[in-house]
C-alpha cells in the first residue's frame, strides 16, 4: 500500500500533488482491484469500526431496496400502456 505523496509533477504534469491517507487505495486503484471483498475483508481485520459503517451499510441496503421496487414498477407501467396500446389499436380497427 502506497503512504504519503502519490503523484508527483513529472509522471503526471497536469495533476498537481496529492496526498493519500497512509494505507488508502486512490479511487482508480480500488476500481480496477479484482477481489475487492477479500481486500476489504484483510483490511477490516485491524480496523475499528465506527458507526458510520453501519448507518452506510444499511443506507446502501435500502437505495438496492427502492430500486428494484423502481424496476419492478416500471415493468408495471411498461405492460399497462403495451395493454392500453393494444386496445386502442383493436377499438381503431373495430370501429
Amino acid at each position: 500500500m502506497r503512504m504519503g505523496v502519490a503523484v508527483n509533477a513529472q509522471s503526471n504534469p497536469a495533476a498537481s500533488v496529492r496526498y493519500l491517507m497512509p494505507g488508502a487505495r486512490s479511487i482508480r486503484d480500488v476500481r480496477n482491484l479484482s477481489d475487492l471483498i477479500r481486500e476489504h475483508d484483510e483490511a477490516a481485520k485491524s480496523t475499528v469500526v465506527g458507526t458510520a459503517f453501519y448507518v452506510d451499510e444499511l443506507a446502501r441496503r435500502e437505495t438496492a431496496r427502492r430500486e428494484r421496487l423502481m424496476l419492478r414498477l416500471t415493468w408495471a407501467i411498461f405492460a399497462l400502456t403495451a395493454v392500453n396500446v393494444g386496445t386502442v389499436i383493436v377499438f381503431a380497427v373495430t370501429g
